[in-house]
């Protein structure tokens, strides 16, 4: 994912894309004053100030799969599939974090997701 910034609309998401290459150097004037100009798998050009970049997720233990958890492939990778309760495909399991949500990748969510799978896990041990 690749993100731009206009000055007053602000950031301009460009999901499913991909970075291809980065030319430039500070204030290059070639650039038109910009620091680098990226260029997109898509064909485009992009004049940029700051790039934030996001690896794609992956995985880094395969529970999920010999668990057999049902997965979705998003632009940023493999995510967990789950519902706003924040259970997975099989009843009872739960999950929280980057593998859950890798579209919006922080520790505050990965808390406040955490929190909120653990609140429902606990709920469906009641009834």
């Amino acid at each position: 994912m690749v993100t731009t910034f206009h000055p007053i609309s602000g950031p301009i998401w460009r999901a499913a894309t991909y970075l291809s290459s980065m030319a430039g150097s500070p204030r290059s004037p070639h650039h038109g004053g910009h620091i680098a100009t990226v260029d997109l798998d898509a064909g485009h050009n992009v004049a940029v100030d700051i790039l934030f970049a996001h690896p794609r997720n992956k995985p880094s233990a395969s529970l999920h799969e010999s668990l057999g958890l049902a997965t979705v492939d998003t632009p940023l990778g493999i995510a967990l599939k789950v519902d706003e309760r924040r259970e997975t495909s099989i009843p009872g399991i739960y999950a929280a974090g980057d593998l859950a949500n890798p579209l919006m990748a922080s520790v505050t969510t990965a808390s406040s997701h955490g929190a909120m799978a653990g609140i429902f896990a606990q709920q469906s041990m009641l009834v």
